[in-house]
């Protein structure tokens, strides 16, 4: 703003003060010291100045008083002082040192015992002894102040501190509403109990007494040979004497600390522009005509932050506007003295039911149990006791509920939970996780039987691979398959797939089952992408070493099938069983046929949708098989994009060769070889040329009968 950097001149304070008073402002306090003299920049040259003019030979009388009055009419301090002087609604803050070190370093006689005479003693005054008790050890205590000039502190009548005490994880629940101070020349007698020690209030207490225009009365009550064992401190906003109906009790906890009901984080008071009521601005004097305006900084770097349940930087003088808020309002947070021992016992029987609960149900549901039980607890606190001001300890409880759980659950998984640990380690190698843990879910799927269900079944096997083994040592051969074998056995199970069983170097695996799966055909088809894009990583490595490089044949079908437990009754296997299976077996024989690497069927084309690209190789009656199936080739992820135009010239060049027109076929196929090389375009084309040499006749429906597996 054009108010400059921090700290602003005292001028413009006057003026801002001068303003929020012609604005209607109801009380003003300010959360800041002026403790040191205003020095302006004008000031330090027209002193400078008139110092050099007085080491002149015969200076001008005249003029000396003339740079005199300049200055005295300059001064900030002298401006903000008569404006303070004017109002009976201000209060002005100051801070103390709160430990001894804070002082060592200062003048003690300055910064102590005539700091305290400066700033008054508020409305407090005087608390009378009791003997036998230091009243003082009551409240948090201030060893020395930073306080006002005595050019402000005489023209106002409430001064209030503005100390906040974090609690101890460094956040601001309660903030100190008196501090007392014990002068050395009393320091005995208020230890014996003879004499009281000076008591001060807080900034947000004196401007409270602004609004009410009524002086804070503090009272303490003996509850010495009680339960409690402690006393009690009692506030309140009235006429002097003893409390009546119209006094406003301000409740305390213990030390006169005030719990905070904070509205919010920062700016959850209006914030307005000290700029804009020093410029007159209408809507900013309208904001606070009628109002408590609470003067202070809130810029990040002026550090009067602080962290608060709602906010990790929250404004220091937000903190005072929620207390004052709170009093006027009402709406306090308290705790009980009896709230300790009602924790207690809640405590006590919510860990006896729930130690019975728990070690009777399986420890998932105890684990939901847990989760309600803690979130009820919240909910019931929130809702209930935090929205009616009652404070109780609620980590306690959800602590206690949390490490019981914790605790019963490692005992149950060090015995009961033994047997199950063991099995599964006996076939983690053989099963996949899913399958095991249905098995230790349910020991009945361990007998035999199965069920008709909707699944999908991939087959992977590599090509040549009886050529491969020929020219490689044993042991090489086991650790080359090992290496293929390895990471997709470990995509099946990315993908929640059953592994099923090794064939050799072949991988039969299945999805939707034991544990139901809604998309088990895309995931399926996600799987197969995944083992070629991981082939292609593994054949650089072999490559390097000199080994071979390997290639394979996916076929993936959906449909009904039987799966469960199959074999005989003292040995069996979890898979699946009928004609899908089977067909999911020719689809991946016909790879070799089409020199294709991914084939899918029309059953899992339409389940996959448009979450893959497919293009359309044939419609083949596999062996053993009359009902001919639309055979795809799955491509990538996702939809069609642009780069996948020579799709819809393949599946052009097929409608020619299923409507037997042979030569256009071949010229649309030809273009595929020459621009991508396509192998499964090779193989159309020769067909077409066999088809044209040997016409299949009118009756031709196009499909193709295959002779081998």
């Amino acid at each position: 703003t054009d108010l400059g950097l921090w700290p602003w001149p005292r001028a413009k304070i006057a003026a801002l003060v001068h303003n929020l008073e012609q604005c209607g402002a109801k009380v003003i306090g300010f959360d800041m010291v002026f403790a040191e003299p205003d020095i302006t920049r004008a000031d330090s040259v027209v002193s400078t100045i008139k110092a050099h003019y007085q080491t002149l030979d015969k200076p001008d009388p005249g003029f000396l008083k003339y740079l005199d009055d300049f200055l005295a009419s300059s001064s900030g301090d002298s401006m903000l002082a008569e404006e303070l002087g004017k109002y009976e609604n201000i209060v002005l803050g100051y801070f103390f040192f709160t430990s001894p070190d804070e002082v060592k370093q200062l003048n003690r006689e300055v910064a102590v015992e005539q700091g305290m005479e400066s700033i008054g003693f508020g409305t407090f005054g005087f608390v009378k002894a009791m003997p036998g008790r230091n009243v003082a050890n009551l409240f948090p205590r201030a060893f020395g102040v930073r306080a006002n000039l005595p050019l402000f502190t005489d023209e106002v009548e409430y001064y209030g501190f503005f100390n906040q005490i974090p609690s101890n994880d460094g956040v601001f629940r309660r903030v100190p509403l008196v501090y007392a101070f014990v002068p050395d020349k009393s320091k005995k007698a208020i230890e014996q109990g003879k004499e009281p020690p000076l008591l001060f209030p807080s900034l947000s207490l004196q401007v409270l007494s602004a609004f009410y225009g009524q002086p804070a009365e503090l009272f303490i009550e003996t509850l010495d040979g009680k339960k409690f064992l402690e006393d009690q401190i009692f506030l309140f906003l009235g006429p002097l004497g003893p409390p009546t109906e119209e006094h406003v009790e301000i409740p305390v906890e213990r030390r006169a600390m005030f719990r905070v009901n904070y509205y919010g984080g920062s700016r959850t008071f209006r914030h307005v522009s000290a700029g804009d009521i020093i410029h007159a601005d209408s809507d900013a004097c309208a904001a606070v005509r009628d109002k408590i305006v609470l003067v202070g900084a809130t810029t990040t770097g002026i550090y009067d932050l602080r962290p608060t349940p709602f906010d990790a930087a929250f404004p220091g003088v937000e903190i005072h506007a929620s207390v004052i808020e709170n009093v006027i309002t009402g709406n306090y947070l308290h705790r009980d003295l009896d709230a300790g021992w009602i924790e207690a016992l809640v405590m006590l029987v919510l860990g006896l039911a729930l130690s019975w609960v728990l070690n009777r149900i399986r420890l998932t549901l105890g684990l939901l149990v847990v989760i309600l039980l803690i979130g009820s607890l919240a909910l019931f606190d929130f809702f209930y006791l935090f929205a009616n001001g009652m404070v109780v300890q609620l980590v306690l409880p959800v602590a206690e509920v949390f490490f019981l759980f914790a605790g019963i659950a490692v005992w149950r998984y060090s015995t009961e939970e033994k047997q199950k640990r063991e099995t599964r380690r006996a076939f983690q190698h053989y099963l996949s996780k899913d399958v095991i843990d249905t098995v230790l879910h349910d020991t009945s799927k361990l007998g035999l039987g199965g069920e008709r269900r909707e699944l999908s079944v991939l087959f992977s096997d590599i090509r040549g691979f009886t050529t491969i083994s020929e020219g490689l040592a044993p042991e090489d051969l086991t650790a080359l398959l090992n290496e293929y074998l390895t990471p997709m056995t470990d995509l099946v199970f990315k993908y929640r797939g059953t592994l099923d069983k090794y064939m050799g170097d072949a991988i039969m695996a299945f999805f939707g089952a034991p544990l139901d799966l809604p998309d088990h055909p895309k995931a399926a088809c996600w799987t197969a992408i995944e083992m070629m894009e991981k082939l292609q990583e593994l054949r650089k490595g072999w490559k390097e070493r000199g080994l071979p490089e390997l290639d394979i044949g996916i076929g993936v079908n959906t449909g009904v099938m039987s799966v469960g437990n199959m074999g005989s009754v003292n040995r069996f296997d979890y898979t699946v069983m009928g004609d899908h299976v089977n067909l999911g077996s020719r689809l991946e024989g016909l790879n070799k046929a089409y020199k294709s690497h991914i084939i899918i069927s029309e059953y899992t084309r339409e389940a996959i949708g448009d979450h893959f690209t497919c293009r359309e190789l044939d419609s083949v009656a596999v062996k053993g098989k009359k009902e001919p199936v639309r055979i795809f080739e799955l491509v990538h992820r996702g939809p069609k994009v642009q780069e996948d135009a020579w799709i819809d010239t393949f599946h052009k060049g097929l409608s020619a060769y299923r409507a037997q027109r042979w030569d256009e076929a071949i010229e649309i196929f030809m273009t595929l070889v020459a621009q991508r090389a396509d192998p499964s375009s090779e193989i159309f084309v020769q067909r077409c040329k066999d088809m044209k040499q040997d016409p299949p006749g009118d009756n031709w429906d196009g499909v193709l009968h295959m002779k081998t597996k």
